[in-house]
């Protein structure tokens, strides 16, 4: 009977021992699934760092390029106000000089052959003219001609003049008016190009904030599963705890039952010892012949 109930406890003692390494074995399991879904949301984690700083690196440049285009649009919008009050000076020295255009035609009609009129041309002629009045006999009808002369291009020099004087005033406003024109456009193709550089940097900025959303996404998703696994983590860990403290109480329960038994056999064996004592000491006592086993009980 003794025996069978110690077969019975050996059994169970070795159903424990398995279970146990079965559990040491499936947490072994568990925490390594666990790690690794661990290990993946850290890393999502540190790219959507890296992102998020990429983000707000990019909003800050298409801001300064943004603040930069709205800039640029005040300043070629200033430069096309000036273009357009040049137009309108340039409109009305136009408008004079075709006023003065019908006055010079019809001089020169009366001076055909005379293809130069620049003012410093016109008063050569008139010099021309008074020198021969003065160093020339000629008749009456000669010298009021050329007196007629020399009061038409008098008149078409002053008439020269004022054209000269719009047509520089129109050189001038064209020269300015070209240039504004030519700031103008180096103000649009500036402009285009910081526009395109903050279409650029708020793209790839919408593109960095979807992935980031996209990662969170998946890091929640990793933790989620990293969490399961951790449940699972700690009921089996607790279960294993469960059974270490039953097979700790049985071992200790064993080694109680072992140091009982060790004292009844150690009190067992001294009282066999001094029985043994005992007789030994009869014998001599009485004078019988000492066999080598009562001489090693009386030794000890």
């Amino acid at each position: 009977m003794e025996q069978e109930k110690n077969n019975s406890a050996v059994g169970s003692r070795d159903s424990t021992d398995e279970g146990i390494m079965q559990l040491k074995k499936t947490l072994d399991e568990i925490n390594e699934v666990k790690e690794d879904w661990f290990s993946k949301k850290e890393e999502i984690s540190k790219t959507i760092s890296g992102l998020i700083s990429k983000v707000k690196t990019l909003k800050q440049e298409r801001n300064a390029a943004t603040k930069e285009v709205k800039t640029l649009k005040k300043e070629r919008d200033e430069i096309n106000d000036k273009i357009k009050a040049k137009i309108s000076i340039l409109k009305g020295f136009n408008e004079e000089k075709s006023k003065l255009a019908p006055v010079q035609k019809s001089v020169q009609r009366d001076f055909k052959k005379e293809r130069d009129e620049s003012p410093s041309k016109l008063r050569e002629q008139i010099e021309a003219f008074e020198l021969k009045l003065e160093t020339e006999v000629m008749s009456f009808e000669k010298e009021k001609g050329i007196n007629k002369n020399i009061k038409d291009i008098k008149k078409k020099l002053d008439q020269t003049k004022g054209s000269s004087e719009v047509l520089g005033k129109i050189s001038d406003e064209e020269k300015e008016l070209r240039k504004l024109k030519k700031d103008a456009e180096e103000k649009h193709k500036i402009l285009k190009e910081k526009a395109q550089l903050s279409q650029e940097k708020h793209e790839a900025l919408i593109a960095a904030s979807k992935e980031v959303d996209k990662l969170k996404l998946e890091e929640e998703k990793s933790y989620k599963e990293f969490s399961k696994q951790k449940e699972e983590f700690t009921k089996h860990n607790d279960e294993l705890k469960s059974k270490l403290k039953v097979v700790n109480k049985q071992n200790a329960k064993k080694k109680e039952v072992s140091k009982i038994k060790k004292q009844k056999k150690d009190a067992t064996d001294k009282r066999l010892v001094a029985e043994q004592k005992r007789e030994v000491e009869t014998k001599i006592k009485k004078g019988g012949k000492l066999t080598t086993e009562d001489l090693l009980a009386f030794q000890d």
